[in-house]
């Protein structure tokens, strides 16, 4: 009767962890993670995503603090992509920046100072109004292509491992750019031809998708016309040479439900991002605050750096293919150097939070049978 009884205490157990699970564990399918999705063939997709960010710290000359620092962003990028077969999709795409500020509360002007042949914060006087910067505009237009490899090409919704090739390049804009400022604004594009690639791969495991995506974006270098104030508001030539950036991002997509027969998917997203950006050379004054006229056609080097960057993000995809995906994060970045013109550094407590909101739609426009 014991045994029996045991027998039965341990069926019972069983059966409750079995309907705990089934509560609270949602059935998989062949789905993917977001960075690894892909159209099928005959597909059109079209994508609006919208990015915003804060920045807030300061900046130090000589270890003193002589300013705050407050940047604001806001972004929009429109595109579409088609897939004319499986494993291949062609993409354009046009980012947008409708509003970028940069202010520098309490910051004064810069003087000469006859000790260093440069100039200095730390016996300026801040001026009337905030020293601020202004830009908006169209930052790029992109035109690249995805690749999946034939194996995981999405014709095989069950393949447990995913993969996405990208490659894109932007086409420069040397008329509109950051660099230069026009009735005191500026263009948001750095000018310049870039190239993107990046490579991404998720792999399902139980209710999970963790996936990879490495990342590097290339500025190239372009030939800019420079305002010369101390001569007479003459302009110069000069070959700026834009940073770049190479990005590794980790994540964890947590699906909170899926439904294999409608394709409905909820995740939540867990990614950590580390990075590094080159050094490069830039206008003067583009990211400080009044500096010397005679510095403004005298191309300044931005210093490299690393940065962290984590954050948490909603996945959405309804029953009618339409894909939201939500997400908000954190950055820092150690002291780097503005400008080698100067010695004025970035705060230690200088960081940025980062929010999107990214809605997409496929539908097919013809038939691949």
């Amino acid at each position: 009767m014991r045994t029996t009884q045991r027998e039965t205490n341990r069926r019972t157990r069983s059966a409750s962890l079995f309907v705990f699970a089934g509560l609270t564990v949602t059935p998989i399918s062949g789905h993917t993670a977001e960075v690894t999705e892909f159209l099928k063939g005959g597909q059109l997709g079209a994508t609006v995503h919208y990015e915003g960010s804060q920045l807030t710290g300061g900046l130090e000359e000589s270890d003193i603090r002589f300013s705050e620092r407050v940047e604001s962003r806001h972004d929009l990028t429109l595109s579409s992509e088609y897939a004319p077969g499986e494993g291949f999709v062609v993409r354009v795409a046009a980012e947008l920046t409708p509003h970028w500020r940069m202010g520098f509360p309490g910051a004064p002007d810069m003087i000469f100072d006859p000790t260093t042949g440069g100039g200095t914060y730390l016996v300026g006087s801040p001026p009337a109004t905030e020293a601020t910067h202004y830009a908006s505009g169209l930052k790029g237009l992109w035109l690249g292509a995805s690749f999946q490899p034939p194996s995981n090409a999405p014709i095989d919704r069950e393949q447990p491992t995913q993969w996405r090739l990208n490659v894109a390049g932007r086409a420069p804009s040397p008329s509109s750019n950051v660099w230069s400022e026009v009735d005191g604004k500026r263009g948001a594009s750095m000018g310049t031809t870039a190239v993107h690639l990046s490579a991404a791969i998720s792999s399902r495991r139980g209710v999970s998708d963790p996936y990879l995506l490495l990342a590097y974006d290339r500025e190239l270098a372009g030939e800019f016309l420079l305002d010369n104030p101390s001569r007479d508001g003459d302009t110069i030539e000069a070959t700026l040479q834009p940073p770049s950036t190479l990005t590794a991002t980790t994540g964890l997509e947590w699906v909170l439900h899926e439904a294999p027969t409608t394709e409905a998917r909820t995740a939540l997203d867990l990614r950590v991002v580390t990075g590094y950006r080159s050094w490069g050379d830039m206008a003067s004054g583009t990211y400080l605050p009044s500096v010397l006229p005679s510095s403004y056609a005298v191309p300044a080097t931005l210093e490299e750096t690393v940065f962290g960057r984590a954050g948490l993000g909603l996945c959405i995809r309804t029953a009618g293919g339409v894909r939201v995906v939500s997400r908000m994060h954190a950055e820092w970045s150690p002291p780097h150097r503005v400008e080698h013109l100067y010695n004025v550094r970035t705060t230690a407590d200088t960081y940025r939070l980062l929010w999107s909101l990214k809605v997409s739609h496929a539908f097919p426009v013809r038939s691949t049978d």
